[in-house]
């Protein structure tokens, strides 16, 4: 997980937790938040029955946007979040301000494929067994 701050943008005027994008995601996904004042900020996942399953900010924050950047399968950095397929809450939480979003998580092998592609194989697989079919004579018996 990365936690950085985007210089570039004007320091916000209010607080806000945007939705993660992408979203569903598999590997990888982007949260951006904002802070207007210096506060403590504390995000944290939650899966649906209100379990905190990771805190992924919890930190004094001087004014700014800041994004983390979430990896659910890169071990190397020791920050990894296992999560299997379904909905997950994420918080946003300080003195101040309090704000919550769902996100989806997509790692099984259905979820890698493009469903217009899934859509295409199984018509060609329909296709091909009419055909057979009518090659034989008919349905078999």
């Amino acid at each position: 997980m990365n936690n950085n701050s985007i210089s570039d943008e004007a320091t916000p005027t209010q607080f806000f937790l945007g939705q993660n994008y992408p979203n569903p995601f598999k590997k990888h996904t982007v949260i951006k938040y904002c802070v207007p004042l210096k506060t403590r900020v504390r995000i944290s996942v939650f899966n649906t029955e209100g379990v905190e399953l990771k805190t992924l900010v919890d930190e004094v924050k001087n004014p700014g946007t800041y994004e983390v950047n979430i990896q659910t399968s890169n071990k190397t950095r020791g920050e990894e979040l296992n999560l299997s397929d379904g909905y997950y809450y994420y918080k946003m939480l300080t003195e101040e301000y309090l704000s919550e979003k769902k996100w989806l998580c997509k790692n099984s092998w259905v979820g890698r494929f493009d469903m217009k592609l899934l859509l295409q194989v199984f018509s060609s697989i329909l296709l091909l067994a009419q055909i057979c079919l009518k090659i034989m004579g008919g349905p078999l018996r």
